[in-house]
């Protein structure tokens, strides 16, 4: 597990270097580099899971072997809980600590509000640039390696629906405050599991969620946009020649 976790770790951290080396000397837009990147890292999964990492016992199902029961997280309650819950937690804190509460994290706040600012003040862009996309990275690739050990026990085609441009809308509602990130992903993460109640017992489309997701970042969007704004009345007096 502890392997796992580091390699899953270290691969997204690689990975991520290439938008943050991008972003850090060519000025590009970080959000955009890296939601096109997922494309190239899906294709090579699929690359590998049909090829050299394809199980041969698995009747042609695009997937790695089942991991071993040492590679997989244990499991709570007696059902499909498992301890990578509290690992995301003590993460979570470990952030909001760091960001808030120490001098790399302030000088973070400081590189990604305001530049110019940063500059002023003898603080290395590049630098906190490069460190805050690599280690976004890692944690990224922390989660996908929690999601192979926890809940699927395998790499395989499609193993993510999405999760990542789930998170990019948990992140932006929670404000990028990590205790925050907690109780949204708690939210976003019981609509997907209603989902698939839904899906069987109701028979609702599968796209439901993707539609409910656009309403909550929709409402909000506008929200925000009209709190903006206040209304104001005026009375105008009407003004007589004497």
């Amino acid at each position: 597990i502890l392997l796992i976790s580091v390699l899953g770790a270290a691969a997204g951290g690689i990975w991520a270097l290439i938008p943050a080396l991008m972003k850090a000397f060519a000025k590009t837009d970080e959000i955009v580099v890296t939601l096109m990147l997922n494309y190239v890292a899906i294709f090579w999964v699929d690359y590998l899971v049909y090829g050299p990492w394809k199980d041969p016992k698995g009747y042609g199902f695009p997937g790695t072997a089942p991991f071993p029961q040492q590679a997989r997280f244990p499991t709570l309650f007696g059902g499909e809980f498992h301890i990578g819950f509290f690992l995301a937690v003590v993460l979570a804190f470990i952030l909001f600590y760091v960001y808030r509460r120490t001098r790399w994290g302030m000088n973070s706040r400081i590189v990604g509000d305001n530049a110019q600012a940063a500059r002023y003040s003898g603080i290395s862009i590049i630098k906190y640039t490069i460190i805050a996309l690599v280690v976004s990275g890692a944690i990224a690739g922390l989660g996908g390696a929690v999601q192979m050990m926890g809940v699927q026990h395998r790499l395989q085609h499609g193993f993510s629906p999405g999760y990542g441009y789930t998170a990019i809308i948990v992140a932006w509602l929670a404000k990028l405050n990590p205790i925050a990130i907690l109780l949204v992903a708690f939210l976003f993460g019981g609509l997907l599991v209603g989902n698939d109640q839904l899906q069987m017992f109701y028979k609702l489309p599968m796209a439901l969620i993707s539609v409910f997701q656009g309403l909550v970042l929709f409402s909000l969007l506008g929200g925000e946009a009209i709190a903006k704004y206040r209304l104001r009345v005026s009375r105008e007096e009407a003004v007589t020649n004497e």
